[in-house]
């Protein structure tokens, strides 16, 4: 027999969000993400995709517990919905991966956006949770780093993993 707790949480996984962020989750970006993309060119606008990935969060786990883990999680989605925008849109597709699209939003005002996301979440961290906690993001713009959503994931997550091999806490766009 299932608990209440537990009914909740089959229930909210059933739906659109991600029971543990409120961000929506990975099957939505899937679902949505494409028809998004094609939205934007179709109108020629253009489109940024941020792929957002919080540091050394295993770290974070091992030394602290999955309940600081997931303080860790809660916070930082609930800082990246504080700073969304109409056109924007937050996923969470993995652990600690995130994955935010802008719609009319050029590439410099996506490094922009990316680099007061990344400079808050450090500034808080230090102070309102258990040790200082960074993300490193990448980004990719449409049409000019691709014309469909997996090109454009692709091209924000090598920008990722440039950002990772520079130290971490960086911002890798184009």
């Amino acid at each position: 027999m299932l608990t209440y707790r537990e009914r909740y949480e089959d229930l909210l996984e059933a739906t659109s969000y991600d029971h543990l962020t409120g961000t929506l989750h990975r099957r939505q970006y899937d679902q949505e993400a494409p028809e998004i993309l094609a939205r934007s060119l179709k109108d020629g606008r253009t489109l940024s995709l941020l792929v957002i990935d919080i540091d050394h969060f295993k770290q974070v786990n091992d030394r602290h517990g999955h309940q600081v883990g997931d303080k860790v999680l809660t916070t930082i989605a609930r800082m990246l919905k504080e700073n969304l925008r109409s056109d924007d849109h937050l996923y969470r597709v993995g652990g600690e991966e995130f994955v935010l699209l802008c719609e009319r939003l050029p590439a410099e005002g996506a490094v922009s956006m990316a680099e007061r996301i990344r400079k808050s979440i450090e500034r808080f961290s230090t102070i309102y949770l258990p040790e200082k906690v960074t993300v490193s993001i990448g980004i990719s713009s449409a049409p000019v780093d691709g014309e469909n959503i997996e090109d454009l994931f692709q091209r924000a997550d090598v920008r990722l993993y440039e950002a990772k091999k520079q130290g971490r806490n960086r911002v890798a766009g184009p």
